[in-house]
């Protein structure tokens, strides 16, 4: 299976979360079905300074639709992304005295939403919250018959295109950085990857985009 993850626009005069209604509704009028509710959560852990004098940032990345593992990316080289068992939460908590979590409810960024499922056809769609405020609203789109980036690219912008206000004409901006990904087989961490790259951008306060 192969997925993008995109920011939804939200119209001017329309509130995120209207702007999710909407999207909703057009997917059942399109012959999707209503399934599960979906959350993608997101947790950084800083190195406290006592015990690294040069300071290593991760971040831990939860998907329930995949409920048995846990994604740890790195800050800075992302090339040595981790996928675990979910257990590997459980040792994290025992380096509380060399890792902190971000203070609160401050860096904690969540995608809450709903699936939608259309044959091969499945929209994740959701509200992005950091530290419990709103900030717009994300489209997961994925294609359940293929599994090579590359033999996939046009039937995704025309699959997206059915449901996103304006044409899909260029792909997600992580994929399009990573082309040595479009031959190889897909894998879940491509997908965690691209949440990643739009709660940095969150993070960094910088406005979601489409695209």
């Amino acid at each position: 299976m192969i997925s993008w993850v995109v920011p939804y626009p939200t119209p001017e005069g329309k509130t995120h979360n209207q702007a999710l209604d909407d999207l909703s509704k057009l997917l059942l009028a399109q012959g999707y079905e209503k399934d599960v509710p979906y959350c993608v959560e997101c947790e950084m852990y800083v190195s406290l300074p006592e015990m690294m004098p040069v300071q290593k940032v991760f971040h831990v990345i939860l998907d329930s639709d995949r409920p048995a593992s846990c994604f740890l990316i790195p800050d800075k080289d992302q090339s040595i992304s981790i996928t675990a068992e979910k257990s590997m939460m459980g040792f994290l908590s025992k380096l509380s005295k060399i890792f902190k979590t971000s203070p609160g409810k401050t860096g904690n960024l969540e995608v809450r939403g709903q699936t939608f499922l259309y044959r091969d056809f499945c929209v994740r769609a959701g509200i992005l919250s950091y530290g419990g405020v709103i900030k717009g609203v994300i489209v997961e789109a994925e294609l359940r018959s293929c599994s090579i980036l590359i033999t996939a690219v046009e039937l995704m912008k025309e699959f997206m295109s059915t449901f996103m206000p304006t044409p899909m004409d260029t792909v997600p901006s992580y994929i399009s950085s990573k082309p040595n990904i479009l031959g190889a087989m897909y894998s879940p961490l491509e997908t965690i990857h691209q949440y990643y790259d739009i709660f940095a951008s969150v993070r960094a306060g910088r406005s979601l985009v489409s695209r």
